[in-house]
């Protein structure tokens, strides 16, 4: 099965890396209340610390590495990212019916994992949005469009790192119809 949400120029760099274009990997973390799902609140938004600080010297994006970093988004919104070292595994292109991916955030401060903890004890669905760049072509925005939203289906947080567990919106296993015929909505099906 092939990945046809790659773009050309992201295949490129994968294949062979070449020193001028390195990969930055950015997360955006959104929290969804089910009273207002289509209005999402901005948990945070991090670009990977060490690809970042890399680039700023080869490519001079960024004069400190640990100053926000700008970049637009897929609505060519110009949006800033922190920089906070991270580990991802991204999940595999197979046919699993839910693909999942882990990702590992330095735990420096209490700042994201507040945010995140008190989303999740407020019943809120936590969404990450996985963005890859290249650092040669940062305006270009990013390489995947659209790019994947996953839930995050488990966390775990000690002094030192943040786990998270993170897949593909179910569908394989979605009720259909999706809403529920009840007979407080639908008085005709007591009468059957």
């Amino acid at each position: 099965m092939t990945d046809t949400t790659l773009q050309d120029a992201l295949k490129e760099a994968y294949n062979s890396p070449l020193p001028k274009d390195t990969i930055i990997d950015t997360l955006e973390f959104q929290a969804l209340s089910p009273k207002n799902p289509n209005s999402p609140e901005i948990l945070a938004r991090i670009v990977r610390g060490v690809s970042i600080s890399h680039v700023a010297s080869e490519n001079n994006h960024l004069n400190n590495p640990l100053e926000p970093w700008s970049a637009p988004i897929e609505d060519n919104s110009s949006q800033n990212f922190t920089p906070l070292n991270f580990d991802i595994s991204l999940a595999p292109v197979s046919s699993e019916p839910t693909p999942e991916m882990s990702i590992t955030i330095d735990n420096i401060g209490l700042l994201f994992f507040n945010a995140l903890d008190n989303a999740i004890h407020n019943r809120k669905r936590v969404i990450v949005i996985y963005r890859p760049y290249i650092s040669s072509r940062i305006q270009d925005g990013p390489q995947v469009i659209p790019p994947p939203s996953l839930v995050i289906t488990e966390s775990s947080a000690d002094t030192q790192h943040i786990s998270l567990r993170a897949r593909m919106l179910d569908i394989a296993n979605r009720s259909f119809p999706t809403e529920l015929y009840t007979p407080s909505q639908f008085p005709g099906l007591l009468s059957l």
